[in-house]
């Protein structure tokens, strides 16, 4: 659960970065809403067309400063650059890079905070074999076939065995 009080900072950092590029590019911008639900290691993505941000809440309260000054502005660089634009743009190109310094803020495509507390589950893989080659899958899949589910190769079109 993130702090009331942290959701309105982020809020906040949305509407004075769109304010800013509305200010200098003379362009309407609708709303962008927020979510705080991203997992894995990325620190936040933007849905260009659903005009959304996906913030990581793991990486937010462990970075909190660095994700609402650099992480916020890049997100809604994105979306703002096919708007100021009128078209869709590269992910970080020009376009991206000016609206950040627009923004006051140095164009990293990166980020480089600990991310070792909000790092996804990995599944295990393992070694399968058909009449032509050896496939690695999930675990998932991997105890589906010892269960008696039927995988086909793609290749060969024989059944998947352990």
């Amino acid at each position: 659960m993130i702090p009331t009080e942290i959701l309105e900072r982020c809020h906040n950092k949305v509407q004075d970065c769109i304010s800013i590029i509305k200010q200098k590019h003379a362009c309407e911008i609708r709303p962008i809403s927020l979510s705080f639900d991203l997992k894995g290691q990325s620190a936040g993505s933007a849905n260009v067309v659903k005009h959304h941000i996906k913030i990581n809440p793991i990486l937010l309260m462990e970075n909190l400063d660095e994700m609402i000054n650099q992480t916020i502005p890049h997100e809604v660089a994105h979306i703002a650059a096919d708007i100021v634009y009128k078209r869709s743009c590269k992910s970080h190109g020009w376009e991206w890079k000016h609206l950040m310094s627009v923004l006051g803020h140095e164009p990293l495509r990166t980020h480089d905070y600990d991310v070792s507390r909000a790092m996804v589950r990995h599944v295990r893989r393992y070694n399968v074999n058909c009449d032509c080659k050896e496939h690695i899958v999930s675990s998932i899949i991997y105890n589906r076939i010892l269960k008696g589910q039927t995988y086909v190769c793609t290749t060969c079109n024989q059944k998947l065995h352990i």
